[in-house]
């Protein structure tokens, strides 16, 4: 692998990061909130969905299919933006 390819490997997983960066302040922020609420308990459930039932199985997909790394990227994403989601739908709600 040439210095090329690897400065754009790199280039990716930090644009990636910085996308799921929007969505964990959105997560850190709604949750917090939540939880400051006295409402712990769905925080701690929309966290064990949003890693096992979306992250999990996009990852495994990823690694087995030819997604390859573009679909651990997507897992990278999904972790913070579907948590992040629903806690915000939580919260709205009241």
């Amino acid at each position: 692998m040439s210095g090329a390819e690897e400065v754009a490997i790199t280039e990716m997983f930090v644009v990636v990061a910085a996308i799921s960066a929007i969505g964990l302040g959105l997560n850190g922020t709604v949750s917090g909130a939540l939880v400051c609420a006295g409402d712990t308990r769905w925080p701690f459930v929309v966290s064990l969905i949003g890693r096992y039932v979306f992250t999990h199985p996009v990852a495994i997909i990823g690694l087995v299919t030819l997604l390859g790394v573009a679909g651990l990227y997507l897992a990278v994403i999904l972790e913070s933006f579907v948590s992040g989601s629903i806690n915000y739908r939580l919260f709205k709600s009241g």
